[in-house]
């Protein structure tokens, strides 16, 4: 649902029961350590265990309560961090982390979190965003002061941990002193997101554009039917309509702006196989040649990655020079030139994702 580009080889996105295994493996190989200061280890001791606060993230997202992302080093599961006790009307929340022995040392967690409090600024609309260390923690606290948050004082035996008390830190920031932009990330669509959406749409249609790839019918949608089309788009992920594949539908987005939009299909029908693909993709008008596309389409192979599609076909007009070059950027090797209807040439490109 939401998929974070931190710096290159680095993301955090939303985990599914897929990454259940993967990640019970990494809190068991350093389970000593994070010990020392995460209350919810020892409850953690099956992947089936994880694998159920997954599913309750996934709820709690989905009623704009928490943001857990799961932190991924050229593609392999390192930590996690999320954004909490998102509150109305005060707008605020909590950044909590966590970071494998082994991925420490390289600035991970300090670009985590300035990325994760950026999208809470720019495209949640918080206000306030905090972060709670224990006192003993000097790694911990060290990210905070990093990216200038102001620590303001001590929560006395803040948090009970395996029989012990143990005073917590307050480090914080609001939206008018954070000085570093937002992040490039694709996101679904939520019901609140709709002026931003339409906004999208909207300047499509100022410049002729009647169809916005990788927008699931998004240049059809009317004024009032936007809430339809998010439940749409929500439905499709799981169960198609006949004739159709299950496909998640995405928000580009840089900051607080969204920037195109982008649909991976999960599968291919005989239809995708010839043109279409895994994945298809648009950027708004006023943000081409800025290098949008390729981030686009490099977060979408990334889900590609986490669905297990080993190999997506993307697929672009042989005389769309500029798609061509963003598929080959991402690795894609042309297979064949395929002839639709009307005489039209499709190359078809595959690359290699796992």
């Amino acid at each position: 649902m939401l998929l974070i580009m931190v710096r290159d080889g680095l993301t955090m996105r939303t985990l599914s029961d897929s990454d259940a295994a993967e990640a019970y493996a990494a809190v068991d190989g350093c389970r000593g350590y994070l010990r020392r200061w995460l209350p919810w280890v020892d409850a953690t001791d099956s992947p089936e265990a994880l694998a159920a606060v997954i599913r309750r993230w996934g709820v709690s997202y989905r009623f704009g309560h928490d943001v857990a992302l799961g932190i991924f080093m050229g593609g392999s599961y390192v930590g996690n961090i999320g954004l909490h006790d998102m509150g109305r009307p005060n707008r605020s929340g909590m950044i909590g982390y966590w970071l494998a022995e082994g991925a420490q040392g390289r600035g991970v967690m300090t670009d985590c979190v300035r990325a994760l409090a950026g999208y809470g600024f720019h495209w949640l609309g918080l206000n306030r965003i905090y972060v709670n260390c224990a006192e003993g923690n000097g790694r911990s606290r060290a990210v905070p002061l990093r990216l200038g948050f102001t620590e303001e004082g001590t929560l006395q035996d803040g948090e009970h941990l395996y029989g012990t008390f143990h005073d917590l830190k307050v480090y914080g920031t609001v939206a008018r002193n954070w000085p570093h932009e937002g992040p490039f990330f694709i996101v679904a669509p939520e019901a609140r997101d709709k002026a931003k959406a339409m906004g999208l749409r909207d300047e499509f249609l100022s410049v002729g554009e009647t169809w916005i790839h990788g927008g699931s019918g998004l240049s059809d949608v009317g004024p009032d039917g936007y809430e339809d089309w998010v439940g749409d788009v929500a439905r499709f992920r799981e169960e198609a309509p006949e004739g159709r594949v299950e496909a998640s539908t995405y928000l580009a987005a840089q900051g607080g702006r969204p920037v195109g939009t982008v649909q991976v299909r999960h599968r291919l029908n005989d239809a995708l196989l010839c043109s279409g693909g895994h994945v298809g993709f648009a950027v708004r008008p006023s943000e081409r040649r800025k290098g949008y596309a390729t981030k686009t389409l490099t977060l979408a192979l990334a889900k590609c990655r986490a669905m297990g599609i080993g190999s997506a076909l993307v697929t672009c007009d042989k005389d769309n020079a500029g798609s061509a070059a963003t598929i080959r950027r991402c690795g894609g090797v042309l297979e064949d030139e395929r002839i639709g209807a009307g005489g039209k040439a499709t190359q078809r490109y595959w690359v290699r994702v796992v």
